[in-house]
Order: structure tokens, then sequence, then C-alpha cells
């Protein structure tokens, strides 16, 4: 340690910044005197309207950003399940059609569709299948 700095006076930055933290502690001990003197006068301890206030805006603005691509995900996976449901329910239908015996050479796609409605429930029929699905 230098033995003059002991004796020598503070350079103005240095008791600038005392000051600041003097000042910001005497703010500090008053809300806190501030906050234990209403709290022993019986009041409740609660958020303020501005706190409040904001966190209902941070719980929005990630509601906003996440809530999209959690609807696109959902939708997406009750598509696919409805294909899935579609394919097994096909698969089903042509393997009992091939057990019977009636799987060959149709003379149209229309005479092909007769006869798979024996064995699946056929809602559409459509010569374009963008007809069919929503």
């Amino acid at each position: 340690m230098n033995i003059f700095r002991a004796f020598t006076k503070p350079s103005r930055a240095t008791s600038e910044r005392s000051e600041r933290e003097s000042d910001n502690h005497a703010r500090m001990n008053i809300l806190a005197n501030w906050r234990r003197w209403r709290l022993s006068r019986g009041a409740v301890a609660a958020f303020t309207l501005a706190e409040m206030l904001i966190t209902l805006g941070v719980v929005g603005v990630v509601a906003a950003i996440t809530l999209p691509t959690l609807i696109t995900t959902i939708q997406e996976k009750v598509r696919n399940e409805r294909v899935r449901v579609i394919k097994y329910k096909f698969t089903n239908a042509t393997s009992e059609m091939n057990a019977l015996g009636k799987i060959h050479e149709y003379g149209s796609t229309s005479a092909f569709v007769d006869e798979l409605a024996q064995h699946y429930k056929v809602l559409c029929r459509s010569s374009n299948i963008r007809d069919c699905w929503p």
C-alpha cells in the first residue's frame, strides 16, 4: 500500500461514487422502513396494480408467441392420426376383400369402389380426390 495515499485527498470521482452509494442505501432504508411500518399497521403484503399489469403483459406476449406453433402442431397430429385411421380401415377392408376372393381386376374405378363400399364405409365419390378431403 502506498503510504502517501492515506494522506491524500480522495479524487472527485471517488467522492461522487460514494455519495451515490450512500444515497442508494438511504433510499433502500426508507423503503424498507415504510414497508415495515405499513405491515405493522395491519396492511396485507400484496402486489401493486403495475406489477400485475406487467406480469399479465409478459404472459400475453409469451402466449402470442407460442400459441400459433402449438395450434399448428396439434392440427398436424390430428391430421396424421386421421390418415393413420383411414389407412388402417382401408387395409382391413382390402384384406377382407382378398380373403373373400374379391380382389381382381375391375373394369373401372367405379366398379372397384362399389365392391369396396360393401366392406368399407365410402362417404365421398368423386373423380377429383380434393373434393373428398377438407
